[in-house]
């Protein structure tokens, strides 16, 4: 049951990681549009549209996926939990290696920023806005990234053994079974 109870746990946390990418989405796009209608602000307003845009729409398709993913894991679970400790480990595995690529991306984006600010020293902000904004969303992946990590160890907690090692027995309930008891022990008096 803990092991379920982990599956929910993962699942609702990326759901609701999801929907937190989305107000900040709307946050970046509205505050965006804002600074376009300041003639002198209307710079900045660009990284916020973008980024805003990204989080947004990854925010919504994270929160979608988890969700519909949820009821699916939990009813796999349920039914074989070998063939989905096969599946959420490779799943888990999988989004592992593309953190590299994620900081990568983002990290790219802060370098763009960088020069972007160095570049035009006398109006460095949509540089700088960009800069920031790149650091709170890798501190927002970062936090993803160790979440992700703790469901991993909690994954493999359950997998130590070889998958096909681990014994579970198969009992038909629609015949009687005898359980063994030590109940037939003999006292001397």
């Amino acid at each position: 049951m803990e092991l379920l109870q982990t599956i929910i746990h993962y699942y609702q946390g990326e759901a609701k990681h999801g929907l937190l990418a989305v107000a900040i989405g709307i946050l970046l796009l509205s505050t965006g549009i804002l600074l376009w209608k300041t003639p002198l602000m209307k710079t900045l307003s660009w990284p916020l549209l973008l980024i805003g845009l990204v989080a947004g729409i990854g925010g919504a398709t994270t929160h979608y996926r988890a969700t519909r993913e949820a009821v699916k894991k939990v009813a796999l679970y349920n039914k074989d939990k070998l063939t989905f400790l096969q599946q959420e480990t490779t799943k888990v595995e999988n989004i592992h290696k593309s953190w590299p690529r994620t900081f990568l991306t983002w990290g790219a984006l802060g370098l763009v920023g960088l020069i972007l600010a160095l570049r035009n020293l006398s109006s460095p902000g949509i540089g700088i806005m960009t800069i920031a904004l790149t650091i709170i969303m890798m501190a927002f992946e970062l936090y993803s990234k160790q979440f992700n990590e703790a469901y991993y160890r909690k994954i493999k907690a359950y997998t130590t053994l070889p998958l096909q090692e681990i014994a579970i027995p198969q009992i038909d309930f629609s015949k009687p079974t005898l359980i063994p008891t030590n109940n037939n022990h003999q006292t001397k008096n």
